[in-house]
């Protein structure tokens, strides 16, 4: 089937089942290298169609926007507590020359933002963890409906904005907590000379990639009807390739400039990699 006008198609379906079946009967270091490639493939799909694009461009746009309007209110905040901080101390002390109140002024207006300023990054972090949640969900829907058009794919209803945002803080502080843990753990691992401090970033590579490519086949699989045990042995058909979708957007991650197409680059190319594993996922017509 001939892809829309302006969508870059980078398979044909029975190509996709190719690519399936050799991916399937790959060793798990083949497996490995071909999902470390898949988000700068994925990178080259996002860039030749201009709806993927656009869709990530849009999402990048709202969560600065949502960036830039909590540092604003941060700053507007800090301006209007520091005012009234300023007041009731100099009432005490009596009133000081027009220099040194500007002085005192402008010292509480730094402090305090900077006091409100932990805060407003924490609620950043879980506003921005709502949106990252719905770029990958929306990226890698779309792109399977573009990548296979033949497909009649269908997905969930997405939970509420509000709903997912208050469930947000649960996540953020079970990810910092086992955050603490490992960077406790890799602390004590560095202090062995050479050795120790090879394998601590040996085993923060690894742990990032794993973690990486779990959230991407999370995400790509989201509302397929899979649970523990089917999701459990779709990994097992590939060995290694996840690891490696989580190896690759790691990689990107750590190069500058291409960094920042890290999401969308990574989302799109595992949805790639598993419309060729599973061409007959929940909803297809093949």
């Amino acid at each position: 089937m001939a892809p829309k006008s302006g969508v870059y198609m980078s398979l044909e379906p029975n190509q996709y089942a190719q690519l399936g079946q050799q991916l399937r009967a790959a060793s798990k270091w083949s497996n490995l290298v071909k999902g470390a490639t898949s988000t700068f493939e994925g990178v080259g799909i996002l860039v030749r169609s201009p709806s993927l694009l656009g869709l990530a461009l849009f999402y990048a746009f709202v969560a600065l926007a949502i960036l830039a309007l909590l540092l604003v209110g941060t700053g507007f905040l800090a301006v209007w507590v520091s005012a009234q901080l300023v007041d009731t101390v100099l009432g005490w002390t009596g009133e000081p020359s027009a220099s040194v109140h500007e002085v005192l002024s402008w010292l509480a207006i730094v402090t305090v933002f900077l006091i409100l300023l932990f805060p407003t990054l924490v609620l950043w972090k879980v506003v921005r963890g709502v949106f990252t949640s719905r770029i990958r969900e929306r990226l890698s829907q779309k792109t399977q409906k573009l990548l296979r058009p033949d497909l009649k794919l269908e997905f969930p209803i997405e939970t509420p904005f509000v709903q997912e945002l208050l469930s947000a803080p649960k996540t953020i502080v079970f990810g910092l907590t086992t955050a603490l843990f490992m960077s406790f753990a890799l602390l004590l691992l560095n202090l062995i000379p050479v050795l120790g401090q090879v394998l601590s970033i040996g085993v923060s590579v690894f742990l990032s990639a794993r973690e990486m490519g779990e959230d991407l086949l999370n995400t790509t699989i989201a509302g397929k009807g899979l649970d523990a045990s089917k999701l459990k042995a779709f990994k097992a058909r590939t060995p290694g390739l996840w690891l490696g979708v989580g190896a690759g957007a790691t990689l990107m991650s750590l190069i500058p400039v291409l960094n920042v197409l890290t999401i969308p680059g990574s989302v799109i190319g595992a949805a790639h990699l598993y419309l060729a594993v599973d061409s007959a996922s929940p909803g297809s017509t093949s």
